[in-house]
């Protein structure tokens, strides 16, 4: 089921603002704050959360996070803080946070994604992209089946074997990230030199000034220094992987796994490939949040592009174009 996002799901109506607030438990919702109806419903937390306008505080730490610290910033420091219910927005799989920041933007800073870069042919990539505006209220949803519930159990009917799986939350990577950095603590370390060498090189190499391209061919690291590293890199990938699966393990033959290290065991030993082939295609089968098809008028034809909506994509900045709802008075 696809519906529309309406003015009612992304541009809430007074009366379905009003309507939410009478249903809350709390006495109220403060004014400035916007409710986002998530399409998997009750499935992964509460059905509604209320939200803020971001802060110059807030937008600071945005500007400020890198590559590595994003995810956490942007939950930790941002929408937790402000979230109105006492919620941790990191137990929420990765389609809610961007259904959350979808609405935030939407409500506060415009109806409109400038600039969102598509595959001019979406069979032959050479023929290179080009670039559209999206508006919002043209998006489509994807509301959960009702009859989907995680955990879902896994089952093979010769052998009465049970998997019960879990899909994966925000917190699942945020443990993932941490359980790698300390296992390869001392071993990372070790590379340290190797791994600042290689990104001076990629620095340089990328570089407008001729001068420092060359000087990149300069900077010399041995054949099996390289090939170690680049080993030790594929080595944590595969254990990441490892980490951020196993969590997703609850339950095998009615008996829950509760520590990391069970979980972990359990993938290497007790779960065949076979279940998580079809848990991808469970998860495949029940989609929710936002579709990432968009139709649109290019070259006097209607085209539809499937865009990959990032975080980040929902995320304003002082300087662009926007399409505001506030008034100015001058009365006291």
């Amino acid at each position: 089921m696809t519906p529309e996002i309406t003015q009612d799901s992304i541009f809430p109506s007074e009366k379905k603002v009003i309507e939410t607030i009478e249903k809350d438990n709390s006495n109220s919702i403060p004014i400035g704050y916007i409710p986002v109806y998530f399409s998997s419903k009750d499935k992964f937390g509460p059905p509604v959360l209320h939200f803020r306008n971001y802060t110059m505080e807030e937008l600071l730490h945005i500007s400020s996070m890198t590559n590595e610290t994003v995810l956490d910033d942007l939950i930790h420091k941002v929408l937790n803080v402000m979230v109105y219910e006492d919620f941790d927005c990191s137990t929420l799989p990765a389609a809610n946070i961007t259904q959350i920041l979808l609405s935030i933007y939407a409500n506060f800073w415009g109806d409109t994604l400038y600039n969102m870069e598509f595959y001019i042919d979406e069979n032959d990539p050479e023929k290179g992209t080009d670039k559209v505006d999206i508006k919002l209220n043209k998006l489509k949803g994807i509301e959960i089946d009702d009859k989907f519930k995680a955990p879902f159990t896994i089952s093979d009917p010769i052998t009465n074997y049970k998997v019960k799986l879990n899909i994966t939350r925000i917190n699942h990577i945020f443990f993932a990230n941490k359980f790698i950095k300390e296992l390869y603590k001392e071993k990372e370390e070790s590379f340290e030199e190797i791994k600042n060498k290689l990104n001076l090189i990629e620095t340089l190499k990328n570089s407008k000034d001729e001068l420092q391209q060359k000087q990149a061919q300069n900077i010399v690291i041995s054949e099996k220094d390289k090939e170690e590293y680049e080993d030790f890199q594929t080595e944590k990938s595969k254990m990441y992987v490892r980490v951020l699966q196993s969590q997703l393990i609850h339950s095998i033959n009615g008996v829950e796994l509760k520590t990391i290290e069970e979980k972990l065991e359990a993938f290497r030993t007790k779960i065949d490939a076979t279940v998580w082939k079809e848990y991808s295609n469970i998860v495949k089968q029940y989609p929710f949040g936002i579709d990432p098809n968009y139709s649109f008028k290019y070259n006097d034809k209607t085209i539809t592009r499937r865009f990959s909506f990032r975080l980040l994509d929902f995320i304003p900045t002082m300087d662009q174009k926007s399409d505001r709802r506030y008034t100015v008075s001058f009365d006291d």
